[in-house]
Parts: structure tokens; C-alpha cells; sequence
């Protein structure tokens, strides 16, 4: 398999700018100062989330997700794992953002490249699992010939929220008409 000399420059972009980013305050992570004794006092505007365990917490107030996924990618019909990666901007909807829809794309390289451009609407089912799923179209190269076909990629991601960015792994399943793939990974994200 011959990688193309770009890909991890493109990987390494995409890394930093999330880990930088994510360096900046959240307006809606909770702050907390000091009181005129010394102790630290919460702010009367901010309430404890049940699910809060000192920097992880699992609440996004961000009506944005910006995710970026690194995976092994077994594909139908190969020997095997290939490198793999999808980034998604995703809307959350909602009073708790428990829904969203946006765009998400996937880029298999090798010697059958594949490229995924697809519609995407996902649910946290629980705090730290979301499910993303959507219809779009496969780019791909088959036999020396460039085919668009209609696919569907599904997507799982166990995310907890360490100082602004969503970090856990990530299982995906895609498929056209012409293969499936299976990709095991990391998901890296930041809400803004």
C-alpha cells in the first residue's frame, strides 16, 4: 500500500488544530473563583452536572462539533488494515444538543481510494455515546476507473470531555454496492 506523502502532514494539521483550539476558555465551562476567605466558590449562574468528575465532564454547551477520526480500516475482499480518516461538522439540536445533523467525509487511502461525502444525523444516547449515521456518496477507484456510488456510513463514539476536547474511541461501519469497510479508531473533537 503506498501512502500519499501529504496524508500525515494532513493528519498532523488537523491534530494541532483541534489540541489548539481546544486550549482557548469555554464560555460555558463552569469557573469557579476564589472567595474573600481563600476557598473557592462557585459561580451562582453555574449548576453541578450530575455527571461532572473534575475536568471530565460530559456536557456540551457548544452548538457546534467539529470531530476528527483516525482508525484501522479492514476492508471486504483485502488482506489487511489500512489507515483511515474522517472529519464531520456536526449541529447539535436540542435543549441538551442530544441531536444533530451536519456533514461528515471519509478518505480510505491506498490502492482502491476511497472517499465518502455523506449527510449526518446523530443522537447521544447516553452521556458519553453518540451514534452518528447518514446517506451520501462513495468516490472510489475500482479496476483503474473512478465510480460515484450511493453509500451509507454508521458511526459509534464513546466521548468524554477533558478540558474542551471530546476524546474516545470510535467504532464505523460503510458500505456502497461495491464494498463495506469496518474502521476501529480514535475520535478527536472540539465544540465551539
Amino acid at each position: 500500500m503506498r501512502v500519499p506523502r501529504w496524508l500525515p502532514v494532513f493528519t498532523g494539521i488537523m491534530i494541532t488544530l483541534v489540541f489548539t483550539a481546544a486550549g482557548e476558555q469555554n464560555p460555558g465551562q463552569q469557573s469557579r473563583r476564589p472567595s474573600p476567605e481563600g476557598q473557592e466558590q462557585k459561580r451562582p449562574d453555574t449548576e453541578e452536572h450530575p455527571h461532572d468528575h473534575g475536568h471530565f465532564t460530559h456536557e456540551d454547551p457548544h452548538a457546534w462539533h467539529l470531530g476528527v477520526g483516525l482508525a484501522a480500516v479492514r476492508i471486504s475482499g483485502e488482506a489487511g488494515l489500512t489507515p483511515g480518516y474522517h472529519l464531520h461538522l456536526i449541529r447539535q439540536l436540542g435543549q441538551q444538543h442530544r441531536w444533530g445533523a451536519g456533514l461528515g467525509w471519509e478518505m480510505i487511502p491506498g490502492d482502491h481510494a476511497h472517499h465518502g461525502l455523506n449527510l449526518l444525523l446523530s443522537s447521544r444516547i447516553f452521556h458519553f455515546l453518540t451514534l452518528t449515521a447518514g446517506p451520501g456518496v462513495a468516490i472510489s477507484r475500482h479496476e483503474g476507473n473512478r465510480e460515484l456510488l450511493p453509500a451509507l456510513h454508521t458511526e459509534a463514539q464513546l466521548e468524554f470531555n477533558l478540558r474542551g476536547i471530546h476524546l474516545g474511541p470510535m467504532a464505523g461501519f460503510g458500505f456502497d454496492r461495491e464494498e463495506s469497510h469496518f474502521s476501529v479508531g480514535l475520535h478527536i473533537g472540539l465544540g465551539f
